[in-house]
Formats: C-alpha cells, structure tokens, sequence
C-alpha cells in the first residue's frame, strides 16, 4: 500500500500546487471532454462518478500507433499486450490488474466486439482512419453493459464528416517489405439535416520477421507474414427533429502466418474474414433520448496448422470454425424531474460457434457447435441531490441460456486423444447475473471534485469452454455445460483537477473477484501418442482474487503548442481461494500470470502545422509472470516510439513513424521475440 500512499500524496501536492496558479475564465474547461460511455448520456468527464478518459481524434491522429489498440497504451491501468508488433495474431487488452481480453468489454459505436465464442476481440478489424475518438472507463460497468465489463469498457466512436465533401488517400512503406494504402471520402449535406455518409479502405503487406531465437531457428522456421485488407462503408440520413438514422458496414480480411512451414502451401497460418453490419437510430420521445441499436458480426476462420512431433512424425490439421454474434439494443435517458436523470433500456445478445477440426494425416475429426443467449435490462438514477452532491444508483439483472450444444468426434487415434467415437449432445443451462451500482460524486468547486463508488461486473462463460473438448499442452480438457459467470465487485475512491491548461485523474481501488474459472483436475488421465500419462481437466469455477490497485494520469497543455500526458498505475491480482483438487499445484497466494504490478506512460506531443508535428513517448512494463504457478517471470521492459510529420499547404502531410526506437528485445511468455525497431514513412494527401 505504500505505493497508494505515494500516488495519493503526489496528487495532493499536484492540486495544492496548480490551484495557486488558477485561471477564472471561460477556458478554463479547455482540457474538458464529453463521454456518453460512463453513463449512456452525454456528460463532462469530470462530472463522472469515476475514472474515464478520452483519446480524441487529434491525438489518434498523431500518434505513432500502427494498430488501433495501441492508442490504450496510454491509459492508466490498460496493459496492451501486443509481442509481435502488426505481426501479431491477435492483441489483449486488458484493465485493472485483469488477465484475459474476455473481461474488458470493447464497443464499436456501441456494439459489442468480445465474442461469445471466445471473448476476444479482433483488433486488427478496426481501421483507426475510421475512429474520431476513443472513450475509456475504468472499473466494472456490469450496471449498464452487462457481459465481460468486468476491468472496464472501451467504446470506438466513429468518425462524423465535418464537411460537404473530403477525403484523403495515404501511402506508407516500412521494415521487413510492409507496405500499403488507405482511402476515406466522407460528406453531409447540410450541417443540421440530410445525408451523412462515409466509404474507407485499406490494405497492408509485410514479409514479417522470425520470432524465434537465433540459436533455436530450424529449417522450418519462417517469418511472421501478413496481408490484410478492409472496407468500411456508413450511410446515415439526419431529420430535421434531431433524430438519425445510420447503417454502418464493415469487412475485413486477413492471412498472418505463423511462424512455420514444412510441405504446405503457405505454410502454418490463419485466415480470417470478417463481417460486421450496424443499424443505428437516435430520436427523441418528449424529454427523453432513445436510442435504438441492432448488429450482426460474422466471423469465418480458417486455420492450417503444420507440426512434427518428438518422433519426426508429420501432422497436418485443418480447423474451419464459423462464428456469429447478433442482437439488439435500446436505450432511453431523460430528465424525470429537475433532480433526477432516468436510464433504462434493455439487451438481447445471442452467439454460435460451429467448428470442424479436420486431422488430414489421421483418420480424426471433431465438430463440435453451441449457442448462447443473453437477456439484460437495465435501469440507472443520477440524483442531483445539490449543487455539491450527486448520486448514481442503478442495477441490471441479466439472464443466460445455453442450448443446442453438441460434439461429434470419428474415428479418432491418439493424436485426438480420444478412446472412441463421441456423439454427445449436452444438456441446456442458465443463470442470472445482478450488477448493482452504487457513485457518490462531490463537487468541491469547479476545478475539484471527489467520488466514492460501488460497482460490479461479470463475464460470461466462453462457448469453447461450454461445448469444446479436446486436448490442451498440459494434457486433455472437457466440455462444461455448467460453468458459471464470473464475478467482481469493486470499492474506489477517487478525484479529478482540472484547470485551463492541466487536468489531472486519481483513483484507488480494491476488488473482490469470486467464481473464477480455472482448470480443474477430474483424477481421469489419457495416454499420450509417446505413451506419456497426462491428466485429465474441466474448467470450473474454483478460484477467489482480489486486486489492490491505484492509477494516477495528468495532461498539460503548455507553450501554446506543447502537450505533456503522463499516467502510472499500480496493480496486485492475488489468488486468495483455490480448489483445483490438486493439492500439489495449490495457487492460493499466486499472483494472476500476465499483469505487470506497475505500468508507466509518458509523451510530449508538439503540434504546429506551420512547422512540424512532434510526438515522442515511453512506456514502461515491469515484470509479469508467464505461468499459474509463479515459477516464470518474464522481464520489465520500456519502449520509446517516435512520430514525426510535416504537413505542407494542409493538402500534403509527410511522416515517419519509429517504434521502439532503441530496439529493445524481450520474450514473451512463449519465449518468443519483438519484431524490434519498426520503422514506417508515408505521405498522406487530403482533397
């Protein structure tokens, strides 16, 4: 707790300081942004009952990012776990002291991107072209969004046109042959009503690099390629009462290899397709805003998987696994009275997964198939109780059914792991999930306030973990039907500061995490294809955690043109209960793998368009364990990456993008390597 302690001394020191140098006038909410996400109305962050934060357009604009996820890295508390650099098959982000990406919920315009298949999201599926801003709120959120808001929700907000007619097509170029282009054409008719429309796309190419250690690389080792291409297509329409009627449509498409080769043609590798269609429509009804959303996300992956076992046995496996995520939502917040601001609405999700596993070079084959759907309603009260005080209350109740699971396995051998032929058709269950919340935010002055929170969040069990059996690296995992949601609840403290060139957030926290899922030994054991004796495993719901936490972030605007943005967090995830059945692998008293205990964030942004765009940061990870047990700790590392852009008559923009400037090489918790230095240069034309 000394470092709480520190953070909450600092932060003091930090108001006692700018408060002397105190500015009464018109700009000082310069630095003040509007977020819908905290509550589903629009509302200053700093009259929030919480830490939020946003990442506006400017700053998505100027940074180094590659990938969109990268952007977070400079939120207190979010760890973006991207090791292979734009190689990376997929990226976690996670919040809190959190582990698994299934436990943030991440939104697009609203829309939920965790699937229930899996809970992870696909990254590489958003264009950043596309965002114009990016709103963070930390800490459960269960009360308003239901499933996976466990560590906090990240909602991507689409670009709105500022003009009749604009567009821009750029061209970049970087290490290991990347190369590509994207195109945006935007417009509206009129500022108050008519159409709105938006068309983008994009490709990327790159040769890749091998993530294998020098002294390791065998002859089947190869680069990481990748090549990628996307399209984004929205068409809205304005009426004159306000309201808006807005269809979005995104399609994405990737081939990333992995890493190996042996006979097939592009060797070890995943292919994905993606689809993703959105229907919006925003009216009023009297006082009240409505908010009518419903989405369908389509994912097609295909996966070639080439290995050579210890006896220099070839194996080729094909997986074909269609994925599909669908629902509606309503939302309707207005003014009950002069105190008293109602949200309520209600959510229907539902998702399937249907996948084939096909051994080509065995007689094996495994389908298995499950849908899960979720019913959630909702209703919150901020009750302005004076001008000082405010009150946030609210609860959601949301209910799970899972149904039409199934697995089929034929003529397996011991590559499978099964004994004989499967038909098992599993039962359905349900559950009932409550999140209450309970914020009380203080108002001190204008530039000062303080909160006081109650909150929970929950995550839905995967449908791989419901329906899918099959063997895993330490031995051999089984369906369960029955697996419950896990649970958190959180109790914070917290302030912000905010004067017309400095703003600064603080929060302290500590959750109480039940019904954590891990595998658990079932005393059954299977033999290996090398005759090896392996355990059998069912995930279940036998672990407590908690985390203490703290997180400090501050912007300063200075010398006109100059922006210093800074944030340090502070986490520790302790396994405080487990009952694995497995008295030898005790984990009470581990640590959580994959959450570094302190995460620093520190860039200085120069922005003149006369002369040249400037932004340089650092971001510190410390160390983190790479297993259940604690015996692997992988090493703390920082990274310094550098943007540079000049842009000439606002027609032509020119930069150079560097990452990890100093070339920092670390392993992963795989033993795997960065792709180290990345450099990129492109010019950008605006029309």
């Amino acid at each position: 707790m000394n470092i709480i302690l520190k953070i909450l001394i600092f932060q003091f020191i930090s108001f006692s300081a700018f408060a002397q140098n105190e500015i009464p006038d018109s700009a000082n909410y310069k630095l003040q942004e509007v977020i819908v996400t905290a509550t589903k109305t629009e509302k200053l962050v700093s009259k929030v009952a919480g830490n939020c934060e946003v990442i506006s357009k400017n700053e998505i604009a100027n940074s180094s990012a590659n990938n969109i996820d990268d952007l977070l890295k400079s939120a207190g508390s979010v760890y973006v776990n991207r090791s292979w650099g734009i190689f990376s098959k997929n990226s976690s982000v996670t919040m809190r002291g959190l582990n698994s990406s299934s436990r943030t919920l991440v939104l697009l315009d609203g829309i939920p991107m965790n699937k229930l298949s899996g809970g992870a999201v696909n990254w590489h599926a958003i264009n950043p072209d596309d965002i114009g801003k990016i709103e963070i709120v930390k800490g459960p959120v269960s009360a308003l969004y239901g499933g996976n808001a466990m560590g906090g929700t990240i909602n991507m907000i689409s670009s709105e046109p500022d003009k009749k007619a604009s567009g821009n097509i750029k061209i970049f170029y970087g290490d290991y042959n990347t190369h590509g282009t994207s195109l945006n054409l935007s417009g509206k008719d009129s500022p108050i009503n008519g159409f709105v429309w938006n068309l983008s796309a994009f490709t990327r190419k790159g040769d890749g690099y091998i993530f294998i250690p020098e002294e390791a690389i065998t002859q089947y080792d190869k680069p990481l390629y990748l090549t990628e291409y996307g399209f984004n297509g929205k068409l809205g329409y304005k009426f004159k009462k306000g309201s808006k009627l807005a269809f979005n449509y995104h399609y994405y498409n990737e081939l990333r290899g992995s890493g190996d080769a042996f006979y097939e043609k592009d060797g070890s590798h995943e292919k994905i397709n993606t689809g993703i269609y959105t229907l919006n429509y925003t009216n009023k009804i009297g006082k009240f805003n409505s908010s009518f959303g419903a989405f369908l996300y389509s994912e097609h992956y295909f996966n070639q998987d080439e290995s050579m076992n210890n006896f220099n046995e070839y194996r080729l496996l094909f997986r074909d696994v269609l994925k599909n995520d669908y629902g509606i939502n309503w939302t309707i917040s207005g003014k009950l009275n002069k105190k008293n601001t109602i949200t309520t609405g209600f959510e229907i999700r539902n998702g399937d997964v249907n996948s084939d596993e096909d051994y080509k070079t065995s007689t094996d084959f495994i389908n298995y198939h499950g849908n899960l759907s979720l019913y959630g309603i909702f209703v919150q009260d901020d009750f302005e109780i004076n001008e000082k005080f405010n009150l946030v209350a609210g609860l959601r109740v949301d209910f799970a059914r899972f149904y039409n699971g199934s697995l089929f396995v034929t003529e397996p051998s011991s590559v499978t792991g099964y004994e004989g032929d499967v038909s098992e058709k599993f039962h359905e269950s349900n559950w009932l999930a409550y999140s209450p919340k309970l914020a009380l935010k203080y108002s001190i002055n204008e530039k000062l306030s303080s909160y006081i929170s109650y909150s929970t969040g929950f995550m839905p069990p995967k449908l791989d973990d419901l329906c899918k059996s099959g063997k895993i690296n330490r031995g051999f995992k089984l369906a369960n039907p029955d697996l419950l949601p896990e649970k958190l609840t959180n109790f914070e403290i917290g302030a912000n500061y905010n004067l017309n060139k400095f703003s600064t957030k603080t929060s302290v926290y500590y959750s109480i995490g039940t019904d954590f899922q891990y595998f658990a030994k079932t005393g059954e054991i299977i033999v290996a294809a090398n005759g090896e004796e392996k355990p059998v495993f069912i995930r279940k719901n036998i672990s407590e955690i908690s985390i203490k936490g703290a997180e400090i972030e501050l912007k300063y605007n200075f010398l006109k043109h100059f922006q210093l943005k800074a944030s340090y967090s502070y986490n520790k995830p302790i396994i405080t209960k487990y009952d694995g059945n497995d008295s030898l692998n005790d984990l009470t008293g581990n640590t959580l793998l994959e959450v570094p205990s302190d995460m620093f964030f520190g860039g200085i942004s120069y922005v003149n368009e006369k002369i040249i765009n400037f932004d340089i940061s650092y971001n510190y990870i410390s160390s983190q364990w790479a297993d259940d047990e604690n015996t692997i700790e992988l090493e703390p590392y920082g990274l310094v990456n550098i943007r540079i852009s000049k842009d000439i008559k606002k027609m032509f923009n020119f930069y150079i993008d560097i990452q990890n400037v100093f070339d920092k090489i670390y392993v992963d918790r795989k033993g795997q390597l960065p792709p180290g230095r990345f450099s990129m240069v492109g010019v950008k034309v605006n029309f």
